[in-house]
């Protein structure tokens, strides 16, 4: 490739639908022998995985199958201009949420499997009582090409620099240990390498159950089903979010954050929580406030609920 600065061009080959111009009638072959069946629910596979969309095309097809999508993320249908949500939309028969919902009848308010899963694998944990001052910054990934309107490559830039400006005021200001836990993505800044070197960074690979209950506060820079974790975990988490970035104008989105603005988790100014961060009775008090746990649990309730035995009968009735 002659030009190596072109980040765009280099990661375009990746996203070439490699198995419909080779191996297409290998997959078409063996995905054709699955039976077809009345109805199929996935939340989040029949975009990562090629055979589920081969499976999916047949299932269309077919036009007698009901074909069910979960919400997969936090996010997931509250972006503007989602690629990703209007895909889906256009091949589902149903689109079922972690609790709101739209007067078409596609939409429907429904649960989360990922939440009831992730809290089954949580139950256990405990709290780490320490005298160090600790907090947690989960990290996201970038991409280059993203799906919606606020992901992309530049929009992502900013991100990262609004990202190094809140660590450089905390580790200036406050004596606490700052700890980050990235992703595959992380990090688009080539010449900021020494700079995340002064902040102790996890493995990639590190687990949420070493994360959780471990930390005074976790903080979170983009919606992320962790907020929603943290909250039925009763972990302290900031969801930060500086004016400077993309502003979305979906009005659930906007719903959602009125919400977490609300219930104090969500902060554009890091000097509304820095002091905060620095005494931990205060981080208790802020986070033990009644009305704080008030709009908490109204935010599972319209953004958060996990799947019940009700709802697992539900699904048996839209799928028929």
């Amino acid at each position: 490739m002659k030009n190596k600065h072109d980040q765009l061009l280099q990661k375009l080959i990746f996203f070439i639908p490699i198995n419909y111009l080779e191996g297409f009638q290998l997959f078409h072959d063996e995905v054709k022998k699955i039976p077809i069946c009345k109805a199929i629910y996935t939340d989040g596979d029949e975009v990562k995985h090629d055979f589920i969309k081969f499976f999916i095309g047949f299932l269309k097809k077919n036009k007698k199958t009901k074909i069910l999508f979960g919400q997969h993320s936090f996010r997931s249908g509250l972006d503007d201009y989602d690629l990703y949500f209007d895909y889906i939309k256009s091949i589902c028969s149903n689109y079922l949420t972690w609790g709101w919902s739209q007067s078409r009848n596609l939409i429907k308010s429904f649960g989360s499997l990922r939440i009831y899963n992730s809290l089954e694998k949580f139950k256990n944990l405990q709290n780490v009582n320490s005298e160090e001052k600790t907090i947690c910054l989960i990290l996201s990934s970038f991409s280059i090409l993203g799906d919606c309107l606020y992901d992309n490559y530049f929009e992502n830039i900013n991100a990262e620099k609004s990202r190094i400006n809140l660590l450089r005021n905390l580790k200036q200001d406050l004596n606490i240990n700052i700890y980050l836990k990235p992703r595959s993505g992380s990090f688009l800044l080539p010449n900021k390498v020494k700079f995340y070197r002064s902040f102790k960074t996890m493995s990639e690979k590190t687990k949420l159950q070493n994360i959780y209950k471990k930390f005074q506060v976790i903080i979170f820079e983009r919606l992320s089903l962790g907020i929603i974790e943290c909250i039925y975990l009763d972990q302290p988490s900031i969801f930060y979010y500086p004016n400077n970035l993309y502003q979305h104008k979906n009005s659930k989105f906007k719903s959602l954050i009125l919400l977490l603005k609300q219930s104090n988790l969500y902060f554009n100014k890091i000097e509304d929580f820095k002091d905060l961060l620095s005494d931990k009775n205060e981080i208790q008090k802020w986070w033990n406030n009644k009305k704080n746990k008030f709009y908490r649990k109204k935010i599972i309730k319209k953004f958060g609920l996990k799947i019940s035995k009700k709802k697992l009968i539900k699904i048996k009735r839209i799928s028929q």
